[in-house]
């Protein structure tokens, strides 16, 4: 079995710091510009926003670093859908270093109508409850070039894996990361499923095309 590097820090998820501008295609559609902003780490947790040019609504992940320095899903604001995820607990974002893989994370999700922080969703009822599981399915080593300045990478390959009864929704990614940068690249292929019949498939990939503001040297 293949087993998860010791990448000698952080590569993937990182906090700010940081902002940076994105170019976002959902299948053969055209080039979405989205604006990325992630916040410093405090008590343990960041943002990373996402907001697409001409849109002032703002899709947000929430993460957390858990007791053994991985950072983790805690939760998903989707402001094109309306609609607040919370996970519990922290859905872990990379495998643990050393870990044969394939491996796999899990959590309970809730969903929530309406976009709410973590305290505020869990003090409502929510439209959905289900399960959610990570599957690292595999880490390599890679390249990426910036203005023909070839720098070492690494490529992640997991799926998220949502039951949400009858539903089920596979998201297969491929996301490649960069030292200090964090992910620069990422493919994405969904496929949504009631009762066993596919009912939605669709592909998106996103690349960073612009430094705002870096991150500070550590």
């Amino acid at each position: 079995m293949e087993a998860m590097p010791d990448l000698g820090g952080p590569v993937f998820y990182l906090p700010g710091p940081f902002e940076a501008i994105n170019t976002r295609r959902v299948g053969t559609g055209p080039a979405i510009e989205e604006f990325v902003e992630v916040s410093p780490e405090a008590d343990g947790a960041w943002t990373v926003r996402f907001r697409r040019a001409g849109n002032d609504a703002a899709s947000v992940v929430g993460v957390r670093r858990l007791a053994d320095g991985r950072p983790a899903t805690e939760f998903l604001v989707d402001a094109q859908r309306n609609e607040t995820a919370v996970f519990d607990p922290p859905l872990a974002l990379v495998p643990r270093p050393g870990a044969a893989l394939p491996a796999t994370e899990s959590a309970d999700v809730r969903l929530y109508d309406g976009v709410w922080t973590p305290e505020e969703a869990r003090a409502r009822e929510p439209s959905e409850r289900g399960t959610a599981e990570r599957r690292f399915r595999g880490i390599e080593q890679a390249s990426w070039s910036a203005e023909d300045d070839p720098r070492p990478a690494w490529t992640l390959h997991h799926d998220l894996v949502l039951v949400l009864s009858p539903a089920r929704v596979r998201q297969r990614y491929e996301s490649t990361a960069v030292p200090r940068l964090g992910i620069v690249d990422e493919s994405l292929a969904l496929r949504v499923s009631v009762f066993g019949v596919p009912v939605q498939r669709r592909r998106e990939a996103v690349e960073l095309t612009e430094i705002v503001v870096p991150r500070a040297e550590p």
